[in-house]
């Protein structure tokens, strides 16, 4: 290539700012856009191996007009070609983080998932192992259908607060009765709570503790929600269920994951069971 080509006096930076700035900066972009557009669906590294060495091309060249400029005393000539090398960077963050954007567009790969189903004898439908969402989608599901529904049976050690929380209102808004066949604890004893009435098997146990906020697999020790925001949420449920202001206080007292298992003359004094 010679010396005294356009290309070759950009990249020693001997060309007038714009003359580079409507050149070989305009032309340089142009092709990274189309570039960047077109090969979206390569792989980033093989996009970057394509990027890398016409952006490389083009900050020097505006880098080192931008240093004769400014020392020729053109101080606007110089922060346009310095310019030049922000829009170069942004043109290429921009686009190829665009490529890596998800789709909003949804294809069908299948038949919809028919809603999970829980185990129902007369009318009473059973909730068994760790509460989740699964269990409010089939609770929520069973009582989309209108059929007669009069009890929710428990068999739980906790599980997810959140899909407790959904379960305990639906339970509170159809009215229906919660009875613990085994065992009912933790965030179980939430779901329990929503019942009326509110029953339990003659060996069976109900665990409390106060509120648990634990490192998750997905976020490890990131904290999103309040503890104490949390717990007061908690406290208010209860109370509100009938449950007695003691009661409630001994329940959030009880630091996880330790477990108060109350007597049932403790759960008749303190409002927790209707019989």
């Amino acid at each position: 290539m010679a010396r005294g080509s356009p290309l070759s006096r950009h990249w020693h930076g001997t060309l007038a700012v714009p003359v580079m700035l409507a050149g070989p900066v305009a032309g340089g972009m142009a092709l990274l856009w189309i570039a960047n557009a077109t090969l979206g669906h390569w792989p980033l590294w093989a996009l970057l191996a394509l990027n890398l060495p016409v952006a490389l091309w083009l900050w020097i060249g505006a880098f080192r007009a931008a240093d004769r400029v400014m020392g020729e005393g053109s101080t606007m000539a110089g922060f346009a070609a310095y310019g030049s090398i922000a829009a170069t960077a942004l043109l290429i963050s921009v686009t190829l983080l665009a490529r890596d954007l998800p789709s909003r567009t949804v294809t069908a790969t299948g038949p919809p998932q028919a809603a999970p189903r829980l185990p129902e004898t007369r009318q009473r439908v059973q909730i068994i192992g760790d509460i989740s969402y699964d269990h409010f989608k089939a609770l929520e599901a069973r009582l989309a259908t209108g059929a007669p529904l009069t009890s929710v049976a428990l068999e739980s050690d906790g599980g997810n607060i959140y899909a407790a929380r959904g379960l305990a209102r639906l339970i509170e808004e159809a009215g229906l009765e919660t009875f613990v066949t085994t065992r009912c604890f933790s965030a179980c004893t939430l779901v329990f709570a929503a019942g009326q009435p509110r029953r339990l098997a003659p060996e069976a146990a109900l665990g409390f503790h106060g509120y648990a906020l634990r490192d998750s697999s997905n976020y490890g020790p990131i904290r999103h929600v309040n503890p104490e925001d949390e717990a007061r949420k908690d406290r208010a449920f209860l109370t509100r269920r009938g449950f007695s202001p003691a009661f409630v206080a001994r329940v959030h007292t009880t630091p996880p994951p330790g477990l108060w298992r109350p007597t049932r003359a403790e759960l008749l004094a303190g409002g927790v069971l209707s019989d």
